[in-house]
Parts: C-alpha cells; sequence; structure tokens
C-alpha cells in the first residue's frame, strides 16, 4: 500500500504489472484484477467489483498525499486585469479551466488543451483580438492575459519552455518579453515539467488581478530572476526583446544565463 500511496501523490501512471491507473484530476482509479480489488480491501479501502473492474473514489487519500508533495510555492506572478465585461468574463473562464491543474513529472502543459476551442457553446464571449495585426471581435477574446501570466510564472521556475509566441503589440497588462500569445489551431503556449516530481497550477482571479503560481517541491537553493534585453536588431518601427533566466546559486557566487525566447513587436 505504501507503493501505491506514493504513486497516487504523484499523480502519475502506475506499471502495466501493478494493474492500477490513477487519474489525479478526476480522483479516480481503476484496478483490473479482483485479485488486485482484494488487495485493495485488504488495505482499508472499499471497492465496488464489477466484471472484473474496479472503480473508487479516494479523494481523502488524494488530498492527504498531495499536500506532502505540493509543499512550495516555485512562483508567482500577478497582473492587473482590465478590459470590457466579455473580456473579463473570458480571463476569468480560461482561469478556472487552468487552475488546479496538475502537470507531473516528465509530461507537457498546454494552454491550448487545458482551455479547449473558445466558442459560445463552452461559455466564452466575443472581445478584443489581434488577427493579422487587427483588432477584431472574437470568441475569448482576452484569454492571452492567463496564457501570459502563467507563462511569466513559469520564468521564474527550472521549466522547459517548448512554445511561445508574442503578440504583434506590447499589451496593457504585462510587460514586453513577458506576454504569451495564443489562438486555437494555430497559437500555443506549451511548459514541459522536466523534474521527477509533479506540480500544479493555482490560479486566482478577481475583477482586479490575476495570480499564477507554480506550486511543487523545490529541489535546490537556486535563485531565478528574469531579464528582459532591447536588442539592436530593433528600430524606430519595432521593438525586439530577448527573455532570459539568471540562475543564482543560492550565495549569487555563479550564475547561469539562458536564453528563453525572442520577441518582436509593432511600434
Amino acid at each position: 500500500m505504501k507503493r501505491l500511496k506514493a504513486f497516487i501523490a504523484a499523480g502519475v501512471l502506475i506499471p502495466s504489472a501493478c494493474l492500477f491507473l490513477f487519474c489525479t484530476n478526476t480522483n479516480s482509479m481503476l484496478v483490473t484484477s479482483r485479485p488486485a480489488a482484494r488487495a485493495l480491501k485488504g488495505g482499508g479501502m472499499a471497492c465496488d467489483v464489477t466484471g472484473g473492474i474496479v472503480a473508487e473514489t479516494i479523494q481523502e487519500s488524494v488530498r492527504e498525499y498531495q499536500s506532502k508533495i505540493f509543499t512550495d510555492t516555485l512562483s508567482t506572478y500577478t497582473t492587473p486585469v482590465c478590459g470590457t465585461d466579455n473580456c473579463v468574463t473570458n480571463i476569468k473562464l480560461a482561469a478556472e479551466k487552468c487552475d488546479g491543474i496538475i502537470i507531473p513529472g516528465g509530461s507537457v502543459f498546454s494552454f491550448n488543451d487545458t482551455v479547449g476551442e473558445q466558442t459560445a457553446a463552452a461559455g466564452f464571449k466575443t472581445a478584443d483580438a489581434i488577427y493579422n495585426g487587427e483588432i477584431i471581435q472574437a470568441y475569448g477574446g482576452g484569454i492571452c492575459q492567463v496564457s501570459s501570466t502563467i507563462f511569466a510564472a513559469a520564468l521564474y521556475t527550472d521549466l522547459d519552455i517548448l512554445e511561445h509566441w508574442n503578440h504583434d503589440y506590447i499589451s496593457s497588462y504585462i510587460d514586453a518579453g513577458m506576454d504569451a500569445a495564443v489562438a486555437w489551431g494555430a497559437l500555443d503556449m506549451r511548459i514541459h515539467n522536466t523534474s521527477p516530481y509533479p506540480i500544479r497550477i493555482d490560479i486566482t482571479c478577481t475583477d482586479e488581478y490575476l495570480t499564477a503560481a507554480i506550486i511543487g517541491t523545490k529541489t535546490d537553493d537556486s535563485i531565478i530572476e528574469v531579464e528582459t534585453k532591447v536588442l539592436e536588431t530593433s528600430t524606430p518601427q519595432t521593438l525586439d526583446i530577448a527573455t532570459r533566466r539568471l540562475i543564482y546559486t543560492a550565495d549569487k557566487s555563479q550564475v547561469f544565463i539562458r536564453q528563453v525566447a525572442i520577441s518582436s513587436y509593432v511600434l
């Protein structure tokens, strides 16, 4: 049972020989054999065996063991919420869909996969969006603030940024080089959790502020700062920005610099 609980805490796929499949986000577990079900009963977990398949809700175990895994706030980032009522509605809906998402070690978070297509049926409203350099009305307008805030929070961790796009113009809610544009079926924001431990994205959204927090297990004492630098390729009509991580040792005696993104904006 100790091994099972460890896997539950991590929210990972248990090896097939163990005959378990656990899904963190739905707090459900499937056991594909009667012996396995009997083993669970012996461990004090109530099971309902039907045709060799066991489905069981283990919310208390999940909460208990997640509290031991998600012990550290790895980073936070806050942006001011602004825009029309429809825009704010879209921001809150996208934030709700991302809140509490768990990324197991070695897995990838996709903003588009998490939020889904922005349609009226999904509850999104029409609001300002940029398409080919023009401002248009589109379902889900404004949700880029959520992707940008998560991206900015991720910059202050050692998570890999697999996909990132900047907006055509500098956003009003975040500095140049810190934004992350998304568009269904075209532009995504993807983050790779390279650590062996799961992380969780917590989102808090009010009428005034949007905050993204990356929660997980801190494994070292490094200090991460983020630098945005104007590049010489900038012109009077464009602004080119390099976004870099500065990773310091605990005593700041050494620093490792990693370039994360290059963004180009129309002025």
